[in-house]
């Protein structure tokens, strides 16, 4: 899936939105591969998950995709679902659209934010241009410096606790923010603030934590992962034009959340465009 969106960046650039154009429909193709929608599915699944649609709109393509998937089982979240004999028809309805709404914008974010964290630090980016397998381990950077939640849900205290010496009363309401945690230098150190692929960023909380640790967590390890790694090898002249998320914007959901915004890179020169063109019509 990522090689054929790096195939459809090459014939669409020089110039592309990497947020629109790579990232957005990376995640959303492996979501509907885990999930299991069909291909021929894809670009309704777009339409109604991706850009704005009512509640209606999505449970009356979820009623219409667990008919047809009764009768054609895979290995994917949908058929496991299905085969649950706990689960009633409205609890499957009611997780699917859970499922399908949740962490494919989280993914698609982590992957145009890493790009431009790369690309507007370049040591950084050359430490993963010499040695590709690097980009592995830096995605928990990725994640560290680039947490999407600003705050989470509020979580209530049922008896009183006692914090760094604060108490929180029983009943009380703390909305605890990843972004101070991941960048907190009693952990990480004095150079919290800097963005580092070679530190030891595990132990970040970009995922969650304990029970409310995001259960996509592998699957979009491997998406970043992939993502980055097939963009410097295929792109190594790609450069970074302009990015709205190193601008103030507005919060992307009332929970204060990132939006990843238009980033705007140019690919290749003109003249890289006609070579590849050469070697496209000699194959």
């Amino acid at each position: 899936m990522v090689a054929e969106q790096i195939h459809q960046l090459r014939h669409r650039g020089p110039v592309v939105d990497l947020w629109r154009d790579f990232a957005m429909l990376i995640s959303a193709r492996t979501h509907c591969h885990v999930i299991g929608v069909p291909e021929q599915n894809f670009d309704t699944f777009v339409e109604l998950f991706v850009e704005p649609s009512t509640a209606q709109q999505k449970y009356d393509f979820i009623r219409q995709l667990l008919i047809e998937r009764k009768d054609s089982p895979g290995e994917d979240v949908i058929t496991d679902l299905l085969a649950n004999p706990e689960l009633n028809a409205v609890e499957i309805e009611g997780l699917l659209r859970l499922l399908m709404g949740a962490g494919r914008d989280s993914v698609a974010y982590l992957i145009a934010t890493a790009a431009v964290a790369l690309l507007t630090n370049p040591s950084e980016l050359a430490q993963l241009r010499e040695d590709p397998e690097r980009v592995g381990p830096a995605v928990e950077e990725f994640m560290r410096v680039g947490a999407m939640f600003v705050t989470l849900f509020a979580r209530t205290a049922l008896e009183d606790v006692v914090i760094d010496g604060v108490t929180v009363p029983a009943g009380t309401s703390v909305s605890a923010s990843p972004v101070a945690a991941n960048r907190d230098p009693q952990h990480w150190g004095a150079d919290a603030e800097e963005f580092r692929v070679a530190r030891d960023a595990f132990g970040h909380l970009g995922f969650g934590y304990g029970i409310h640790g995001c259960i996509g967590q592998q699957v979009a390890r491997v998406e970043i992962r992939e993502a980055i790694t097939a963009l410097l090898l295929a792109f190594p002249e790609v450069e970074l034009l302009s990015a709205q998320q190193l601008e103030p914007m507005p919060f992307a959901h009332p929970v204060a959340v990132y939006e990843a915004g238009e980033v705007l890179v140019r690919l290749y020169r003109q003249s890289e465009q006609a070579h590849g063109r050469t070697v496209s019509a000699a194959h």
